[in-house]
């Protein structure tokens, strides 16, 4: 049975032989059953003398008091109530020292034992009571015998030293079997100390393995990290320096396309322009002529109209050719810029890892631009030379 362990003894009394020490309610149980069994013998003297019922009374009702309130200490849950019941036993059992109980270990005890043995259950028993300072109301020789018996114990006769004798080699033994089990106790808890110990140390190396091999792998995924990252950093800084490589081209492009787009808009509405106007010059122009036979119209009129459409028809011709100039360049600017930004956009996704593939990219964005003017074998015009000329 596991008993209750505290700093201070769990029962106390006092005796006048000396102390008697309870360290548990099981130890205060088993003290009781063990008194109660040496005093077992009493309640057949109660048949013979019934003088000594008062002395069983004393006795027996602490012990039946004793017994209930272990009980309820024992089934109690609620550490308020059960520190009151403990105060409870605490007194119960210090009321034995106000009836001068004597315990069986104690010299009196042994005394007691001894003339039991020697004169009988009722000459021990009237011992007891005068010991225990019990009134017994009438005197018989039982009784007589049994105080003379134990007043000649309390001056000092040859069984006083016996019962002294008796009790102090049963406190020895008593003390010896404590340090014992102290002893015990103290070296099982020394191997429980050292296995604790063991296994702290173990559970320790376990944690520090464990430790390290975490601190690894997070070394490991740090300098994954970290590689990554650097990778990543030198292709931002790569396409960077790329992107900024061409972006003025890619603004160059942009003005260029803004420029022609521009003069295209300007030129087509002078195309537009400078046809309206030929078309209703000429017309206006040809309505003299038209009027009048060829003879009778004037040479300087005709030389007019002649001169009139010609330099219409030129004009259209090269305002046209402009036109179509500016509309082809404005196209090729923004082809270029297009391809540009496409070509950064595929830097930046890395999918330019073939320097072939650069090459070509780069070969159609860095190509040659033409004027877009279209190219004729000869012409026979004088507006035609005039037209050269201004190409030049």
């Amino acid at each position: 049975m596991s008993k209750e362990q505290q700093d201070d003894p769990f029962i106390s009394i006092e005796f006048e032989y000396g102390q008697v020490t309870l360290d548990s309610i099981e130890d205060a149980q088993d003290w009781v059953i063990k008194e109660r069994t040496h005093y077992a013998w009493l309640q057949g003297t109660l048949n013979q003398d019934g003088n000594l019922r008062q002395l069983y009374d004393n006795i027996f009702k602490i012990f039946t008091t004793v017994n209930q309130h272990a009980s309820k200490y024992i089934a109690q849950q609620d550490p308020t109530q059960k520190n009151s019941i403990h105060n409870h036993l605490k007194k119960t059992f210090n009321s034995l020292r106000g009836i001068h109980y004597i315990s069986s270990e104690s010299p009196g005890g042994n005394f007691v034992t001894s003339t039991q043995s020697k004169h009988g259950n009722l000459i021990a028993a009237h011992s007891l009571a005068y010991l225990m300072e019990v009134n017994i109301g009438n005197q018989t020789s039982n009784s007589v015998t049994g105080i003379l018996l134990a007043r000649d114990f309390k001056k000092g006769s040859q069984d006083t030293l016996d019962a002294n004798d008796k009790t102090f080699s049963t406190l020895r033994r008593s003390w010896s079997e404590k340090l014992s089990a102290t002893n015990q106790n103290m070296q099982g808890k020394v191997e429980e100390a050292k296995l604790e110990i063991e296994l702290f140390t173990e559970r320790l190396e376990t944690l520090e393995e464990s430790y390290q091999e975490q601190i690894g792998d997070q070394i490991k995924i740090f300098s994954s990290h970290l590689n990554d990252s650097i990778a990543e950093l030198q292709s931002l800084t790569e396409t960077y320096d790329k992107k900024m490589a061409v972006q003025s081209s890619v603004k160059y492009w942009r003005d260029k396309y803004k420029k022609h787009r521009a003069l295209t808009f300007v030129f087509g509405s002078t195309t537009l322009a400078v046809s309206i106007g030929f078309v209703i010059g000429f017309y206006i122009g040809i309505q003299d002529v038209l009027t009048e036979t060829f003879a009778k119209t004037p040479l300087w009129k005709i030389g007019f109209t002649l001169a009139l459409s010609s330099m219409g028809v030129w004009l259209t011709r090269l305002s046209s050719k402009i036109f179509i100039s500016n509309l082809h360049l404005m196209t090729d600017a923004e082809e270029r810029v297009t391809m540009t930004q496409t070509y950064l956009a595929l830097l930046r996704e890395d999918n330019l890892n073939d320097s072939n593939d650069r090459q070509l990219i780069l070969q159609t964005l860095f190509r040659p631009s033409t004027d877009g003017f279209i190219k004729e074998d000869s012409s026979s015009h004088y507006y035609d030379l005039i037209g050269k000329q201004i190409e030049k």
